[in-house]
């Protein structure tokens, strides 16, 4: 058994960890995560009940670091362990169980198993197998450093309406250039220079598709630098204006100015963002070392284009009106907010930095969202639901609502609704339901004053992360941008079968869920065993005629996410105790059987791993690395018939109806506006990775 723990960082300040521990229990477990001194990406443990920390942090100077407190009161480090670790599987290692630099929970402090309603765990756990499975470890990937997250470029293509190639051009793979000092001294000044080259062999500079009009003697793309604790004297944003024969011989030169630094060193993360009309094709970016002394850093060389000479290829669309990039800043609970649109607007030229109310993701996430089902039912619901939106529009920044509201007014002109994608590098805060009321959506003919007033409701949202590392073999998994189609030949059905296999309390709707949908599509169904499920997830399923792809997996089965048992997190299966959690996924072959939109209809699967855990995963993050091309679930508990109801309306929707899964999950979430007296939040609990004008078309 794994306890779960709250990860902080250890260069938070005393202050912000107080607010991030603040009303929650002195039992609880903190694991502070410390970055070695010489900036290597490897990481320090430290173990502390909630209790003696609250002690400690009492009192500490407010501006002290987490990571001082804990030298003055002599802690010393906990012995911790990669979950691959023999000691972890056997049950014999008692401390931190980490993967890279994402702390999974304690190991020797089991924990009740709790839960109740609906689609979530709320029966005893059955009595583990004698030979548990072995845990199939994460994907690769990059070190993590205590610096803003990394993401990069995957080839992708600029649709136009001719094609992939365009009327009259063709493509051209790319790599992103950027050429930045290594080590800088603090307050000095700098240019980063951005370009494109034939070759790269940097993990972070993957290949990227233009395309070239012959009728274009130039290509243009805007480049944005994002870089957080730095200062750019002359804004961020540029125009890279390329000649359409020569695409590597112009760029552009950025200055930046590195900070003050009260240490021997720091390290920065400088970000670059490719995008054409709108469309981000890539992200690139390099680390920058501040220090008093600093070396000599590689030369900046190449030169402008004059922007006179541009001639913008007016082909190159995008579906998106709205990017989003949040990124995490230099501190916890520090975000970095960029905006793209392919319209011609007056967006920010610069990124824009919030602050977190509790310093914390995590902390803020799980106040927002750990307690809304436990008012369904009751008069409360409507007003929770209100608190959190507009608690979730506090955390945003003035700049996001002036973008939105922009293009809301072109997407109205067209007699439409936004479609609006987040970028989000940190998964845990439901920006889907940020209030739309007045005080942030000040022209009220905008919305629509009979839905609920959240994001969600209001416009076609997706979400996305950030793009997975570079492969070997070129594969970038997830992909540094969602696809817009998907041909369905087959659906995976998983229905779970609880009551005749092991007595669990059976879900009667989603059974029925299972029949609707079996009988208005091409379907394969599956029982929630470990044997088929399994199979299902290694690409290894197969009927008479040979291997079985699915491009849409449906799972309505129980779910779970709780904090003081991880170990029973993810789809409960009806004949085995082990749970399809992330590592289980993370060892598939998603992307050989279907590359599916995956809908998990079952409680909280949404969540990032359990509410309390440190970093980026959980299921969503598990199946897109996967090779998964969407991905639903709800974010907390859901009703069992309400649930049914929003399953089978979702592919009336989509399959039947060609509505985008945008549209769908749109209207489906308004739908919360029309249960009598607003006492069920099921319809607002369901987040959707991926475009939001995908559209699932059924194969002839």
């Amino acid at each position: 058994m794994l306890e779960a723990v709250l990860v902080l960082d250890a260069n938070l300040s005393v202050e912000q960890a107080r607010t991030a521990v603040t009303d929650l229990p002195g039992d609880r477990l903190a694991v502070v995560r410390r970055a070695a001194a010489d900036g290597s990406p490897t990481f320090r443990w430290y173990a502390v009940p909630l209790a003696v920390l609250g002690r400690l942090l009492a009192v500490a100077a407010p501006a002290a670091t987490l990571g001082a407190l804990l030298d003055t009161a002599g802690r010393l480090p906990t012995e911790a362990a990669d979950a691959t670790d023999p000691r972890v599987r056997g049950g014999s290692f008692v401390g931190v169980v980490v993967h890279g630099a994402t702390a999974i929970g304690y190991a020797g402090s089991p924990g009740p198993l709790s839960g109740r309603v609906t689609r979530r765990i709320d029966f005893p756990a059955p009595a583990a197998p004698a030979s548990p499975a072995p845990i199939s470890p994460p994907a690769p990937t990059a070190p993590t450093a205590p610096a803003p997250t990394a993401s990069s470029a995957e080839p992708t293509s600029v649709p136009t309406p001719s094609g992939p190639t365009g009327r009259n051009g063709g493509e051209r793979v790319v790599h992103p250039r950027v050429d930045v000092p290594a080590e800088v001294a603090p307050g000095a000044a700098f240019e980063v220079d951005v370009g494109l080259g034939e070759r790269s062999n940097k993990p972070s500079d993957s290949p990227m598709t233009l395309s070239l009009p012959r009728r274009r003697r130039f290509v243009e793309l805007t480049v944005q630098v994002v870089a957080d604790g730095f200062t750019a004297p002359s804004g961020v944003k540029r125009a890279l204006v390329l000649p359409r024969d020569d695409l590597f011989s112009a760029s552009v030169r950025i200055p930046l100015v590195a900070p003050a630094i009260d240490g021997e060193f720091w390290r920065g993360r400088v970000e670059v963002e490719y995008a054409v009309a709108g469309t981000i094709l890539g992200r690139s970016w390099r680390d920058v070392v501040v220090r008093p002394d600093p070396t000599a850093g590689p030369s900046i060389t190449g030169g402008d284009l004059p922007l006179a000479d541009a001639d913008i290829d007016a082909d190159q669309t995008a579906a998106v009106d709205l990017t989003v990039s949040i990124a995490e800043g230099a501190r916890p609970g520090r975000l970095v907010w960029t905006f793209t649109s392919p319209h011609p607007l007056d967006l920010p030229d610069e990124p824009v930095a919030t602050e977190l109310p509790t310093g914390n993701a995590q902390a803020f996430a799980l106040k927002a969202v750990a307690v809304v089902s436990d008012a369904d039912g009751t008069a409360a619901a409507e007003d929770r639901i209100q608190g959190i939106a507009r608690t979730i529009s506090g955390a945003t920044p003035v700049a996001f609502w002036t973008a939105l509201t922009t293009v809301w007014l072109v997407a109205k002109g067209e007699g439409r609704v936004p479609r609006v994608l987040l970028v989000a590098a940190e998964p845990h805060v439901p920006w889907e339901l940020a209030s739309t009321e007045k005080a942030w959506i000040i022209d009220r003919t905008l919305v629509d004053e009979f839905a609920p007033q959240v994001l969600g409701a209001q416009c076609q949202v997706g979400r996305w992360t950030p793009a997975g590392p570079l492969a070997p073999d070129g594969a970038r998994r997830p992909p540094v941008a969602p696809e817009h189609g998907i041909q369905v030949r087959r659906v995976a059905l998983v229905v779970g079968d609880y009551h005749s296999r092991n007595g669990t309390r059976a879900l009667p709707f989603a059974e029925q869920e299972g029949e609707a949908l079996g009988e208005s599509y091409p379907c394969v169904r599956l029982s929630a065993t470990l044997e088929e499920f399994t199979e299902l997830l290694g690409g290894r399923l197969a009927d008479a005629a040979g291997p079985v792809a699915t491009e849409v997996l449906h799972v309505a089965c129980h779910g779970g996410v709780d904090p003081d048992d991880p170990a029973s997190n993810g789809i409960v299966l009806s004949d085995s105790a082990l749970r399809i959690d992330e590592f289980v996924v993370l060892g598939g072959e998603l992307a050989e059987a279907g590359a599916p939109l995956v809908f998990l209809n079952a409680c909280q699967l949404a969540q990032s791993g359990t509410d309390l855990l440190g970093d980026q995963g959980g299921l969503a993050r598990a199946f897109l690395s996967v090779g998964a091309r969407g991905f639903v679930a709800p974010l907390w508990s859901v009703d069992d018939e309400l649930a049914r109801d929003m399953a089978v309306d979702f592919y009336r929707y989509t399959l039947g109806d060609g509505l985008t899964v945008g549209e769908a999950l749109r209207r489906l979430r308004a739908r919360f506006s029309q249960i009598p007296g607003h006492t069920q939040t099921t319809p607002l609990a369901y987040v959707y990775y991926g475009h939001p004008d995908l559209r699932l078309e059924l194969a002839g």
